[in-house]
């Protein structure tokens, strides 16, 4: 395998992990700001 792939292959995962972490975050963000306007 070439260097290029394996880096891009690599590139894939972490884009891939990145994308998972922002997801979940995004949804608490989210949770968290609908109860706050909820409360007030």
């Amino acid at each position: 395998m070439s260097l290029k792939m394996h880096s891009l292959i690599w590139l894939d995962g972490v884009m891939g992990l990145l994308l998972i972490g922002f997801l979940l975050w995004s949804s608490f963000v989210l949770k968290e700001w609908r109860s706050t306007l909820s409360t007030n």
